[in-house]
């Protein structure tokens, strides 16, 4: 209420991110952010993408946990991820939800979805190649994502079927539709 022009206040906040992420090149580098895409987004876009969510949150030194379906990504600050100072955004019917709560309930929320959900090495590329899996790691992400590891083939004139375990490009692509 107290601004005056938005559109001011708005362009003056994207250009000091900016010049937050040209001050922390150093750490963007090593977490192989490219600075030209994100002061794109930070300032020819209306809204940033999770990249540039990402770097904020690296050079403000906060730990945030992106969580969408039964997938999650962080961005850790160095404090050893106790859970106290996470912020968490959940993806829910298309809109993104920030939880504000008590810490004690944002802690054991943290440890359920880091318990129960599978966490994606990267918020642009969530899955690497099918070479890097062994069949086994298909399986544990499949399991954590809530899809079938085995094919149901049903028996003759209501006998019971039989299970049949999924390959490992069967597992590979039902993550990667999942994803």
């Amino acid at each position: 209420e107290t601004v005056e022009n938005h559109y001011t206040e708005s362009n003056r906040f994207k250009f000091e991110l900016v010049e937050l992420v040209r001050k922390h090149k150093p750490i963007l580098k090593a977490n192989k952010l490219k600075i030209s895409g994100l002061e794109e987004s930070l300032v020819h876009k209306p809204f940033i993408n999770l990249e540039t969510l990402e770097a904020v949150a690296l050079c403000k030194n906060i730990s945030v946990c992106i969580v969408q379906g039964r997938k999650y990504y962080e961005v850790a600050n160095g404090s050893g991820g106790s859970g106290s100072s996470v912020f968490i955004i959940e993806k829910i019917k298309g809109k993104y939800v920030l939880y504000a709560g008590p810490p004690q309930m944002t802690v054991e929320y943290l440890n359920y979805i880091r318990k129960n959900y599978w966490l994606m090495e990267s918020i642009s590329t969530p899955i690497r190649p099918m070479s890097a899996y062994k069949l086994q790691d298909l399986m544990d992400i499949s399991v954590k994502l809530n899809l079938p590891i085995a094919n149901r083939i049903p028996g003759k004139f209501g006998s019971m079927g039989t299970e049949k375990r999924k390959t490992k490009p069967e597992l590979y692509e039902a993550i990667c539709k999942y994803v």
